[in-house]
């Protein structure tokens, strides 16, 4: 017989498992698609700005998921009020940033265009790209509250719908309109997305006899030192690897060989998710973050193992950059 925290852990890591997979494997016959379409220096161009919004949204995005995440699934139970002060921090807070990062982008594309990826011809295509990075960061903290109520079947169909989304909008735009409809496309899911994680987290809240509007009226500044806290650490994490990723991602392209380790990578991505029981085992499991002892699983964040993920990940990256590139 299972006990009630193992049934959790395999209900979880299933339903992530499963949409991640699903996910991927459509991103995978998107881009196949997408290829044939634009042919590979298009897709290069294409591939560069979505290289450009993963590095700019985990730069940004601030562990404010995780920091969701955490106090939702603890006072989900105990405490409702602090629960919906906890959603009004994060989400305000990384409304706040992502309304700064995608003026930020949209301000500076032309020296991003030119200076950092040499690439002129991509100004317009990275004004874009900073509404992107809007949804997308707000996508990333409806994940983690969608997690911290272990909604993780949503969370799993969401990943889904933008594997969909991804595969008809990124193919349609690119044939109709080119780079510049392909790159609608990609962020017309986080949009699509956007909508259904935010129907289903109204669903979560309108469990609890409270009004958001008066629970705004309580918070004060002081309140906001979770961010620091708790979501600081958990972004540098995420700083580490990712100029290296990025680095790596724009050279390759820029030797218009993007096509085939984008392919490789994504394939490499599968498998990772088909035996990352470690990794599921720090992230899904224990969406409560609780204090367990004895037999029990230490549901306290891996910082460390998050470190070294990163770093791992970074040279995965790089090993394959050179091989690609005949060193």
């Amino acid at each position: 017989h299972f006990s009630d925290i193992t049934k959790r852990i395999l209900s979880g890591s299933f339903w992530v498992l499963s949409g991640s997979m699903v996910s991927k494997i459509m991103v995978f016959c998107a881009t196949l698609i997408v290829v044939r379409i634009l042919g590979q220096t298009e897709y290069g161009q294409l591939s560069i700005i979505r290289s450009t919004i993963q590095t700019f949204i985990s730069l940004s995005a601030f562990g404010i998921g995780t920091t969701a995440t955490k106090f939702i699934s603890q006072y989900k139970d105990s405490n409702p009020l602090e629960l919906v002060k906890v959603y009004i921090i994060a989400n305000s807070f990384v409304f706040l940033i992502a309304t700064l990062a995608a003026i930020l982008i949209v301000c500076f594309a032309g020296w991003i265009a030119n200076d950092m990826l040499g690439a002129p011809f991509l100004f317009y295509f990275i004004k874009i790209a900073g509404i992107i990075i809007f949804f997308s960061l707000i996508n990333g903290a409806q994940v983690g509250t969608l997690s911290g109520f272990e909604d993780f079947k949503r969370i799993a169909k969401s990943n889904v719908i933008i594997g969909c989304c991804e595969l008809v909008l990124l193919s349609l735009g690119a044939y109709f309109f080119g780079v510049r409809g392909a790159i609608l496309g990609f962020g017309s899911t986080y949009c699509v997305a956007y909508l259904y994680n935010s129907y289903y987290i109204r669903r979560h809240l309108d469990r609890y006899p409270i009004k958001v509007k008066e629970i705004v009226k309580q918070i004060r500044l002081s309140d906001y030192r979770i961010i620091y806290n708790f979501s600081l650490p958990i972004a540098l994490t995420s700083w580490i690897g990712m100029p290296a990723l990025w680095y790596a991602k724009t050279y390759l392209i820029n030797n218009i060989i993007m096509v085939k380790f984008y392919a490789k990578q994504i394939l490499f991505s599968i498998l990772i998710l088909l035996g990352s029981t470690s990794t599921f085992a720090q992230q899904v499991p224990n969406p409560s973050f609780e204090d367990w002892s004895g037999e029990k699983f230490d549901g306290e964040i891996q910082p460390k193992d998050w470190y070294g993920s990163n770093i791992s990940q970074a040279g995965i990256n790089f090993n394959l950059t050179h091989r690609e590139a005949g060193h």
